[in-house]
Parts: C-alpha cells; sequence; structure tokens
C-alpha cells in the first residue's frame, strides 16, 4: 500500500474511531451521571471545577451532569459544561449546553463567545459573524475575545483581509493575549508566512506554554514548517493532558504518518478503537 492510500486508510480508521468514541463518552456520562444524593448542586459544580483544573475533563463533564441533574435551571453549570465541552473538541455538545445557559438567563458576555466558538468550530462562520457583534462599550477583554472569534470566522471563509484587521485589532488592544496570538499565527500560516508564524508562536508559547490551542498551533506549524518530529511532539503532549479530545489524536496520528512512523500510527489508531469497544462492552454488560 503507498503512502497516500495508506494514509487514507488511517484516517478514515481514525473518524470510525471518533464516531465509537462519541458513544462511549456519551454512556459514560450517563451512566456515571447517577452521582451522590447528598450533595447539592453547587457542591457539585465545585467538585468539577476541580477535575477540570486538575485536567480531568471527563470527569468534570460527568460532576457538572449531576450539578445540572440537581438544578437544571442553572446557567453557571450549563456554561461551564459548554466551555469544557469545548475543551474536548465536541462543540455540537458546547453548543447546546451554551444555547440553554443562554435560554436560562447567562449573561450575554459570558455566554455569546463560547457559542461562537462553538459554531466556528463547526464551520458555521457565517452565524458567529451575523450574532457575535463587537461591542465599543464592552470590558477591553470581552472585546478582544469577540475580534478573535470574528477574526477566526473570516479566516474559515477565506476572507483573509478581514481577518487580519480582526486579529491585528485585538493584539493592538491586548499584545499578549495567547488566543490573539494564535489566530493571528494561523493567518500567517494561512498567508504562507512560516516566518511571522514562527514569531507569533514564540510570543504564544511565552506568555501560555500550556494552553492547549498554542500547543496544538504550534504541532500545526511544525507540520507546515517540514518538521513532523516536532509536530509529534506537541500533538502527544496534548492527547497525554486532554485524552478525551478526538481531534488531539487525529492530528497526532498524522503527525506520525508524516514523520514516517507508519506502523506507530496504526497502533494508536488500534488502541482507540479498542478502547472505544471496550468501553461500549462495559458499559452495556
Amino acid at each position: 500500500m503507498n503512502h497516500q492510500s495508506f494514509s487514507g486508510h488511517i484516517l478514515r480508521g481514525l473518524q470510525h474511531a471518533a464516531g465509537i468514541g462519541a458513544v462511549v463518552v456519551g454512556l459514560a456520562v450517563a451512566v456515571g451521571g447517577c452521582g451522590n444524593e447528598t450533595l447539592s448542586a453547587d457542591a457539585y459544580v465545585a467538585k468539577a471545577e476541580e477535575s477540570i483544573a486538575a485536567g480531568d475533563l471527563r470527569a468534570g463533564v460527568i460532576e457538572l451532569k449531576n450539578a445540572i441533574q440537581r438544578n437544571p435551571q442553572d446557567p453557571k453549570a450549563r456554561l461551564l459544561l459548554a466551555r469544557t465541552y469545548l475543551a474536548l473538541g465536541d462543540p455540537a455538545s458546547a453548543e447546546k449546553e451554551a444555547t440553554r445557559a443562554r435560554e436560562l438567563g447567562a449573561a450575554a458576555q459570558d455566554v455569546l463567545v463560547p457559542l461562537a466558538q462553538a459554531w466556528n468550530d463547526q464551520g458555521a462562520y457565517e452565524r458567529t459573524l451575523k450574532e457575535l457583534a463587537l461591542d465599543d462599550a464592552a470590558p477591553e477583554q470581552h472585546r478582544t475575545n469577540t475580534l478573535v472569534v470574528r477574526g477566526l470566522a473570516h479566516l474559515g471563509l477565506g476572507q483573509l483581509e478581514a481577518a487580519q484587521a480582526h486579529l491585528d485589532e485585538a493584539l493592538a488592544a491586548t499584545p499578549d493575549d495567547a488566543s490573539a496570538l494564535v489566530g493571528r499565527a494561523r493567518l500567517a500560516m494561512q498567508q504562507k508566512d512560516l516566518e511571522k508564524a514562527t514569531s507569533l508562536v514564540d510570543r504564544a508559547n511565552a506568555v501560555a506554554p500550556e494552553d492547549a490551542e498554542v500547543v496544538a498551533t504550534r504541532g500545526d506549524l511544525a507540520l507546515a514548517a517540514d518538521r513532523p518530529a516536532n509536530a509529534v511532539a506537541a500533538f502527544r503532549t496534548l492527547v497525554g493532558r486532554v485524552p478525551g479530545n478526538l481531534n488531539y489524536k487525529l492530528s497526532l496520528v498524522q503527525a506520525m504518518i508524516a514523520n514516517g512512523e507508519a506502523e506507530a500510527a496504526v497502533g494508536t489508531l488500534d488502541e482507540m478503537i479498542r478502547r472505544a469497544c471496550s468501553g461500549c462492552s462495559s458499559l452495556c454488560a
């Protein structure tokens, strides 16, 4: 099998594994959502925050589901759940929870950016630009976040000039904002300006070296610059840190293929499928 067809075979398998994995996560949350009958909704939210801070996002999801079971009208728990789903690479679930938080009265400044991030992650860029408006009266950080998310929507639509205008404005206001630096780096990569992208990623890494999007952008840049070994290292870090995010696993496999690690890539894929199927079996037993 040649390299191209072999890569395609692996990636098709990963897409299948991602589908199974999504089912497993949903079942795990459903099974784990019974909870301790003596805890309040606020106590579950506190436990979720502890789990998320420790990097155990799936445990955080379960605790937030328990909180919502206790108090279905709590916008805070739903908004935190939406943000956690975004970190896990599940924008559809993030959109659902952010929308419900919005319906329950969450402040627009709190909910619209994560909701627009979920739209962007699903390719609904026009909706982001339609519903996430710039507010000159908003606090500076909210305005920066809005500029970044709108800039990435323009980037997703191939509107590079508009994307640059938004991202440059965000960086002019907050030069050390990691999300703005990463967004501008992704634009530079799209413009084939890898030197500029490298400078921006280095700045983002100096500000927030542990940020998942900074690490992911570092990996994507390494692939674009034909440094696949560096990409493998970056995505391995992410998979270890956020094992539930299947997008990071997909990126790792792509980097491994580029680095000539085809057999290891197959092994990674097999492990993903085996764990997913094992999870289904144990949950359904």
